[in-house]
Formats: structure tokens, C-alpha cells, sequence
């Protein structure tokens, strides 16, 4: 993330020019929200709890929807969507 920022930030423009353009989105989440993420990466972030947790066929359906929905948005900020 350093060197993206360096990158971004002293080569491409200035931390400036992409908070006027952006507005004050961390750069890692605008990022994520352009590229998605990583499916392998979504589901050890929920393997914790799902490791963790009884969960009926429903409710695991569930999670791994929202872990879908993670790797193709980035993140999930709208709970609308749930």
C-alpha cells in the first residue's frame, strides 16, 4: 500500500489531486471497490468465525453470499444490500 500511495501520490499526482478527485476514501478501499477482491483472501477473512460458529444451511447460503458480494465489490458499506 506504501508504494501505491508513493506511486500515486509523487509520480502520478499528489495526495491532494486524489483527495480533490476521490474525496476522503482511504486509498486501499477505493482500490478494492475497482478491482474487487481476492476470493481466497474474502473467505480466510470469514474462515475464522465460520470455524467458530453453528450455522444452519441457510445461514452459511448467507455468508457466502455476502463473501461473493465482497470479492466482486471490493466491500460491502450499503447493508441495503443484505
Amino acid at each position: 500500500m506504501h508504494e501505491l500511495e508513493r506511486i500515486l501520490w509523487s509520480e502520478v499526482g499528489t495526495k491532494e489531486d486524489y483527495e480533490r478527485e476521490i474525496g476522503s476514501v482511504p486509498l486501499g478501499e477505493f482500490v478494492r471497490g475497482i478491482v474487487g477482491m481476492d476470493m481466497a483472501a474474502a473467505k480466510a477473512a470469514f474462515a475464522e468465525y465460520l470455524d467458530t460458529t453453528y450455522l444452519d444451511s441457510r445461514q452459511i447460503y448467507f455468508v457466502n453470499q455476502i463473501v461473493e458480494y465482497i470479492v466482486h465489490n471490493g466491500l460491502m458499506k450499503d447493508m441495503s444490500v443484505l
